[in-house]
Order: C-alpha cells, then sequence, then structure tokens
C-alpha cells in the first residue's frame, strides 16, 4: 500500500457518502498529516477513530447507518481483518483450504476499498460525482 492509501480528504470522505458537515465534523480535531493541492489529508486510521467516536453520541438513523458503511469501508482499507484459527480440529486439506479462502476474501475487500477510495479521490480532482 502506499502511503497515499492510508490517508484521506473531507472530499474524499464527501464523496465517500457523507456530506461536508459530517466530514467536517468527523476531521475538525484530526491532527493534518499533509496538505494535498488545497485539501487537508488525515491518517486513515485517526479518521476510523474518529467515525467511530461519532457512532457512540446520540444520530440520526439515517447519519448512523452512513457511519458504520463508512468504518467498515475504512476498516477494509486498513485491513484489519481477524483471521480464524484453523488449527485447532478438522482435516488438514480443508483447513488449508479455509485459510487460503479467507486470505482471498480479505485482499479483494482490501483491493475494492482501494478502488473506491481511489474512485472518491478521483471525483475529488475531477469535481464530478462518484
Amino acid at each position: 500500500m502506499s502511503p497515499n492509501d492510508q490517508s484521506l480528504t473531507r472530499r474524499q470522505l464527501t464523496h465517500m457518502g457523507l456530506s461536508q458537515y459530517q466530514a467536517a465534523a468527523l476531521t475538525k480535531e484530526l491532527p493534518i498529516i499533509a496538505k494535498q493541492g488545497n485539501a487537508y489529508v488525515y491518517s486513515l486510521a485517526s479518521v476510523l477513530a474518529s467515525a467511530r467516536s461519532y457512532l457512540e453520541r446520540r444520530i440520526q438513523a439515517r447519519t448512523r447507518s452512513l457511519m458504520l458503511a463508512l468504518v467498515e469501508q475504512l476498516r477494509s482499507l486498513l485491513g484489519n481483518v481477524v483471521t480464524p484459527d484453523f488449527n485447532s480440529s478438522g482435516d488438514p486439506g480443508i483447513r488449508t483450504a479455509m485459510a487460503q479462502l479467507q486470505r482471498a476474501i480479505s485482499e479483494t475487500d482490501r483491493s475494492m476499498a482501494q478502488l473506491q477510495t481511489r474512485a472518491a479521490q478521483l471525483a475529488a480532482e475531477h469535481g464530478a460525482p462518484a
């Protein structure tokens, strides 16, 4: 993953479905890690933590669903996937196949999240809807 994959701007957040207000609310207290043109760049991990803390507030159902979708997308970008323990029991061939399948699914999820982030970035750069 390049360093750009580990960062986001407010505009990218709006192209992921958040309003400008929500993007600003998530990032207003976060440290700025860089500046990209006129936009500030924030760490993906810090945006994820901010979104999780935002979910602890009393918020409307639509906002909650947007934040939950964002959290899932950001988690898949970070690749924080818990791998189940396949060594405990069962046929070794099945365990190996299940482990390979889990790795393939994880890699596919990570690639999809990267593509969605890239699409949001391109939409933000060119002013097009995501």
